[in-house]
């Protein structure tokens, strides 16, 4: 509004703007399909009645009184609806990310996932745990933000090595669930995962066959859950990692476009 309709400018701005709306979307729970969330995008950043995003700014920022943003949170809600009920229902998961501000973040979960590791080679299972849960709780609503290489990879090795015939406080990780909970962990990161393609030779797209026997190790210790050593519920989680890996494998393959 600060430019004229249809000049450079405008056009500039409005580019920003989306772009700035779909990198907070990246940190944000999924939301169906990607042309869901592409329709979702389009209908909010079009929205006539701008004081959702003071709205959303106020949530945003600490500095304002925790009376001022409940009365935000309470208005949103009525704000958003005319645009739908998709994007009124993703614009409350928005919210809650925005309150979340810098505490929860990619590099907070990725150092928890690091400790968490660090606390089990130590022996420390109840240590471990604190930060596990810690994880789950924040990839609970932003599943985003544990699927770096590192952050996932660091989880299936733990998952692995709570797993191995020769780890140590076997009984300790039984009774703390430890393996429950690295399953679900996994379960909720997988939805938001995308893992390189990989051709009928075993390689992925890039030429290198590092992503494609990264996701043979993960099937490998899943499939064990579900034939061996797994619970009810622990079979679960892993059956429905395998199929978010391989759903989200396939649509980002080329044939899939």
């Amino acid at each position: 509004k600060n430019y004229e309709q249809g000049s450079e400018e405008a056009l500039t701005a409005d580019a920003q703007a989306m772009e700035k709306l779909e990198m907070v979307a990246q940190l944000s729970s999924p939301i169906g399909t990607p042309s869901d969330l592409e329709a979702v995008l389009q209908s909010l950043h079009a929205a006539r009645d701008k004081h959702i995003f003071r709205l959303l700014a106020t949530i945003a920022n600490p500095n304002h009184s925790s009376s001022a943003r409940a009365r935000a949170f309470e208005d949103l809600p009525k704000r958003a609806k005319s645009l739908g009920s998709n994007t009124a229902a993703w614009v409350k998961k928005l919210a809650r990310r925005c309150a979340m501000g810098g505490f929860v973040n990619q590099d907070s979960v990725s150092t928890c996932i690091l400790l968490a590791q660090e606390c089990f080679h130590e022996g420390d299972i109840d240590c471990a745990m604190v930060f596990l849960r810690a994880v789950k709780t924040a990839i609970d609503a932003f599943p985003r933000l544990a699927t770096s290489k590192e952050s996932f990879g660091t989880l299936v090795e733990l998952f692995g090595e709570c797993q191995s015939s020769h780890v140590k406080n076997k009984r300790q990780i039984e009774e703390a669930r430890t393996v429950s909970l690295l399953g679900t962990i996994l379960a909720l990161a997988s939805r938001s995962l995308t893992l390189a393609s990989s051709d009928p030779k075993g390689k992925s797209k890039d030429g290198s066959d590092d992503d494609s026997s990264f996701q043979d190790d993960v099937q490998d210790l899943l499939i064990r859950l579900c034939t061996r050593d797994g619970t009810a519920m622990q079979a679960r989680n892993a059956v429905f990692t395998m199929a978010q890996l391989s759903k989200n494998s396939s649509t980002s393959s080329p044939a899939s476009d």
